[in-house]
Protein backbone atom coordinates (compact mmCIF):
# COMPACT_ATOMS: atom_id res chain seq x y z
CA UNK A 1 0.00 0.00 0.00
CA UNK A 2 2.81 2.62 0.88
CA UNK A 3 4.13 2.15 -2.79
CA UNK A 4 0.82 1.86 -4.89
CA UNK A 5 -1.78 3.90 -2.68
CA UNK A 6 0.88 6.23 0.01
CA UNK A 7 -2.03 8.97 0.10
CA UNK A 8 -4.26 5.58 1.81
CA UNK A 9 -1.58 4.34 3.35
CA UNK A 10 -0.96 7.82 5.34
CA UNK A 11 -4.68 7.76 5.67
CA UNK A 12 -5.19 4.55 6.91
CA UNK A 13 -2.36 5.46 9.33
CA UNK A 14 -3.95 8.45 11.05
CA UNK A 15 -6.94 6.54 11.69
CA UNK A 16 -5.37 3.95 13.15
CA UNK A 17 -3.57 6.20 15.61
CA UNK A 18 -6.53 8.46 15.90
CA UNK A 19 -6.80 8.89 20.08
CA UNK A 20 -10.40 8.84 20.97
CA UNK A 21 -9.76 12.54 22.97
CA UNK A 22 -9.49 14.24 19.77
CA UNK A 23 -12.71 13.46 18.72
CA UNK A 24 -14.77 13.19 21.76
CA UNK A 25 -16.33 16.55 20.97
CA UNK A 26 -16.78 16.07 17.46
CA UNK A 27 -20.66 16.73 15.91
CA UNK A 28 -22.16 13.50 15.61
CA UNK A 29 -23.57 13.44 11.66
CA UNK A 30 -27.69 13.44 11.63
CA UNK A 31 -28.03 11.21 8.66
CA UNK A 32 -26.19 8.72 6.40
CA UNK A 33 -25.08 10.41 2.74
CA UNK A 34 -27.09 8.93 -0.03
CA UNK A 35 -24.01 8.17 -1.48
CA UNK A 36 -22.28 6.39 0.91
CA UNK A 37 -23.26 2.82 -0.26
CA UNK A 38 -20.56 2.39 -2.14
CA UNK A 39 -18.41 3.00 1.21
CA UNK A 40 -20.11 0.48 2.72
CA UNK A 41 -20.07 -2.32 0.52
CA UNK A 42 -17.04 -3.81 1.57
CA UNK A 43 -18.02 -3.94 4.86
CA UNK A 44 -21.20 -5.23 4.62
CA UNK A 45 -19.98 -7.76 1.73
CA UNK A 46 -16.64 -8.40 3.85
CA UNK A 47 -16.21 -6.92 7.19
CA UNK A 48 -19.76 -7.92 8.85
CA UNK A 49 -19.82 -11.73 7.97
CA UNK A 50 -15.75 -11.92 9.06
CA UNK A 51 -16.97 -10.55 12.30
CA UNK A 52 -19.95 -12.81 12.75
CA UNK A 53 -17.59 -16.06 11.73
CA UNK A 54 -14.73 -14.79 14.12
CA UNK A 55 -17.33 -14.37 16.79
CA UNK A 56 -18.43 -18.29 16.03
CA UNK A 57 -14.71 -19.36 16.40
CA UNK A 58 -14.04 -17.40 19.47
CA UNK A 59 -17.50 -18.50 21.29
CA UNK A 60 -16.34 -22.14 20.41
CA UNK A 61 -12.89 -21.81 21.46
CA UNK A 62 -11.10 -22.63 18.32
CA UNK A 63 -7.94 -20.71 17.57
CA UNK A 64 -8.14 -20.66 13.90
CA UNK A 65 -10.80 -19.24 11.74
CA UNK A 66 -11.90 -20.03 8.16
CA UNK A 67 -13.76 -17.68 5.93
CA UNK A 68 -14.57 -16.52 2.22
CA UNK A 69 -13.91 -13.46 1.00
CA UNK A 70 -14.47 -12.26 -2.20
CA UNK A 71 -14.14 -15.36 -3.63
CA UNK A 72 -10.58 -16.20 -1.75
CA UNK A 73 -9.84 -18.53 1.32
CA UNK A 74 -9.10 -17.09 4.55
CA UNK A 75 -7.38 -18.65 7.41
CA UNK A 76 -5.98 -16.95 10.42
CA UNK A 77 -5.53 -16.50 14.00
CA UNK A 78 -9.50 -16.37 15.76
CA UNK A 79 -9.17 -12.76 17.23
CA UNK A 80 -11.27 -12.31 20.74
CA UNK A 81 -11.21 -8.27 20.30
CA UNK A 82 -13.31 -8.68 17.45
CA UNK A 83 -16.05 -9.58 19.01
CA UNK A 84 -15.75 -6.62 21.15
CA UNK A 85 -15.73 -4.40 17.92
CA UNK A 86 -19.14 -6.68 16.50
CA UNK A 87 -20.87 -6.11 19.65
CA UNK A 88 -20.54 -2.32 19.65
CA UNK A 89 -21.41 -2.14 16.09
CA UNK A 90 -24.67 -4.05 17.26
CA UNK A 91 -25.26 -1.88 20.32
CA UNK A 92 -25.54 1.09 18.47
CA UNK A 93 -27.89 -0.12 15.16
CA UNK A 94 -29.69 -1.24 18.09
CA UNK A 95 -30.08 1.81 20.04
CA UNK A 96 -31.28 3.52 16.57
CA UNK A 97 -34.38 4.47 15.91
CA UNK A 98 -36.83 3.60 13.17
CA UNK A 99 -35.86 6.13 10.99
CA UNK A 100 -32.41 5.57 11.14
CA UNK A 101 -32.70 2.12 10.97
CA UNK A 102 -34.34 2.58 7.57
CA UNK A 103 -31.41 5.16 6.74
CA UNK A 104 -28.96 2.04 7.70
CA UNK A 105 -30.71 -0.35 5.57
CA UNK A 106 -30.94 1.63 2.56
CA UNK A 107 -27.57 2.81 2.99
CA UNK A 108 -26.22 -1.36 3.56
CA UNK A 109 -28.44 -2.40 0.90
CA UNK A 110 -28.23 -6.03 2.44
CA UNK A 111 -30.72 -8.12 4.94
CA UNK A 112 -27.50 -10.16 5.58
CA UNK A 113 -25.97 -6.90 7.48
CA UNK A 114 -28.96 -6.39 9.23
CA UNK A 115 -29.29 -9.79 10.29
CA UNK A 116 -25.83 -9.91 12.02
CA UNK A 117 -26.44 -6.44 13.35
CA UNK A 118 -29.81 -7.07 14.82
CA UNK A 119 -28.44 -10.22 16.77
CA UNK A 120 -27.96 -9.72 20.91
CA UNK A 121 -24.43 -9.04 22.18
CA UNK A 122 -22.04 -10.97 23.60
CA UNK A 123 -20.54 -9.14 26.35
CA UNK A 124 -17.55 -11.08 25.69
CA UNK A 125 -15.25 -8.63 26.01
CA UNK A 126 -16.50 -6.13 27.92
CA UNK A 127 -14.86 -7.05 31.00
CA UNK A 128 -11.40 -6.35 29.13
CA UNK A 129 -12.15 -3.08 27.40
CA UNK A 130 -14.32 -1.05 29.53
CA UNK A 131 -16.00 2.09 27.96
CA UNK A 132 -14.44 4.36 26.06
CA UNK A 133 -12.60 7.05 25.86
CA UNK A 134 -10.37 5.66 28.31
CA UNK A 135 -9.22 7.90 30.81
CA UNK A 136 -5.77 6.84 31.07
CA UNK A 137 -3.18 8.20 28.90
CA UNK A 138 -0.95 6.93 26.58
CA UNK A 139 1.34 6.07 29.08
CA UNK A 140 -0.91 4.39 31.57
CA UNK A 141 -2.00 1.99 29.19
CA UNK A 142 -0.41 -1.02 27.82
CA UNK A 143 -0.33 -1.11 23.81
CA UNK A 144 -1.62 -4.01 22.27
CA UNK A 145 -1.82 -5.20 18.74
CA UNK A 146 -5.05 -6.56 17.25
CA UNK A 147 -4.12 -9.71 17.99
CA UNK A 148 -3.31 -9.37 21.67
CA UNK A 149 0.40 -8.93 22.02
CA UNK A 150 1.71 -6.53 24.11
CA UNK A 151 3.70 -3.79 22.11
CA UNK A 152 6.85 -3.02 23.02
CA UNK A 153 8.04 1.00 23.12
CA UNK A 154 10.32 2.74 21.37
CA UNK A 155 11.10 6.60 21.83
CA UNK A 156 7.35 7.05 23.42
CA UNK A 157 6.04 4.79 20.35
CA UNK A 158 4.00 1.59 20.54
CA UNK A 159 5.93 -0.79 18.43
CA UNK A 160 5.61 -4.56 17.87
CA UNK A 161 9.34 -5.74 17.01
Amino acid sequence: MRDTAAGVHEWVARMWNMKPRRVVSAALIESIPADLGVLLEPVVAVYLPYLLVNQQTVVAGQEQLNYEAQGVAWTEPAKPNRLWCLDRRRACYQTLGETAHAQVAYALDASDAESILSRPTTGYCEHLLGTLPYAATDDERTAVDSWGAKLKKRGGVACNK
